[in-house]
């Protein structure tokens, strides 16, 4: 795979292989990839998606004991992704996690008559703000309380 090249203007174009898009980011949305566009030879650029994000996905529960009966839980897109985004150092103005990993193998061809083999490794490109992985019932629920206050020991899982 061919080095990435990378152009800062409004926003960033990255080119890698045949692909082209540009990167940007909203306090809504958090990141935004744009004008994804395939380059077919002599055909010239190919448009594959106008914008790609991160929409609000809106599903409402809640616990109605203290202190979460006021919340409105909508999952991250309540307060927007971009709005809980914490910066990393800045190496570069304003960017976002973009690097290549490797995928395993993308294909293996041996030649019966010689033996001899070739394997080609598949990479690759990651394009992230933030990653989360959670397994089976990983739930997550904040709230602050005074000191000697008693917590809650009841929770509502449908």
């Amino acid at each position: 795979m061919r080095s990435l090249r990378i152009q800062k203007k409004i926003s960033l174009v990255i080119s890698v292989e045949q692909w082209n898009f540009r990167i940007g980011f909203t306090p809504k949305e958090g990141l935004v990839i744009q004008s994804v566009a395939y380059v077919d030879g002599n055909r010239g650029s190919r448009p594959i998606a106008h914008r790609l994000s991160f929409v609000e996905m809106v599903v409402p529960y809640g616990d109605p004991n203290e202190p979460h009966y006021r919340k409105n839980v909508f999952d991250a897109g309540e307060d927007g992704l971009g709005k809980n985004a914490h910066s990393l150092k800045k190496t570069i103005e304003n960017v976002v996690c973009l690097h290549e990993e490797d995928h395993g193998i993308l294909w293996k061809h041996q030649d019966w008559r010689t033996g001899l083999a070739e394997v080609i490794r598949s990479r690759k490109l990651t394009v992230s703000l933030i990653e989360a992985e959670v397994k089976l019932t990983g739930i997550l629920s904040l709230g602050s309380l005074m000191p000697g206050e008693q917590g809650n020991m009841y929770y509502y899982c449908p």
